[in-house]
């Protein structure tokens, strides 16, 4: 299972990114979601909130761009779900500024309280930047989340400047 946090306000941008798996399944399962603030509910301080919980199968996966439009196939972010796993993406601020997830702790527990059973079983996602693969849109973009590690065989992007 994936866990992803949303939050924002009544003007943030309605979409923000889709995920995929790097391999198709034959499970017959849903291999990409999107993630939106779509549907999102004010919390007490006014702010949108939605919390998403998908059911997926294992396997890497990958943030693959921008509605139909962008590709990030020359580098993305990425992490791996085992199977029987609960994996929290983060928290992503549709207001920030910046797409980098909010990994913590705390942001865990906003999305998944310790009164659900399946937060003791949550672990934050290890993302690492540098998935690429044979880009299939016209605008094709590198994207690199702030403070997470680089693919050891990634040499695009910020893993160029270290």
């Amino acid at each position: 299972m994936i866990v992803v946090g949303v939050v924002g306000s009544r003007s943030s941008p309605s979409y923000l990114f889709s995920v995929e798996r790097s391999t198709q399944s034959q499970e017959g399962m849903q291999d990409y979601f999107h993630v939106e603030v779509h549907g999102a509910q004010p919390n007490a301080d006014g702010r949108l909130t939605k919390t998403m919980a998908l059911l997926v199968p294992a396997g890497e996966w990958r943030v693959y761009g921008h509605r139909l439009q962008l590709d990030y196939c020359i580098g993305a972010p990425f992490f791996a779900a085992n199977s029987g796993e609960v994996v929290f993406l983060g928290e992503f601020d549709f207001d920030s500024g910046a797409l980098n997830p909010n990994v913590s702790d705390q942001a865990l527990r906003r999305h998944l309280p310790t009164s659900l059973a399946i937060s003791t079983a949550a672990r934050a996602a290890s993302w690492q930047n540098g998935a690429t693969w044979p880009c299939r849109m016209e605008l094709m973009y590198a994207l690199e989340f702030d403070g997470f590690p680089y693919a050891s065989d990634y040499a695009w992007g910020g893993a160029a400047d270290n």
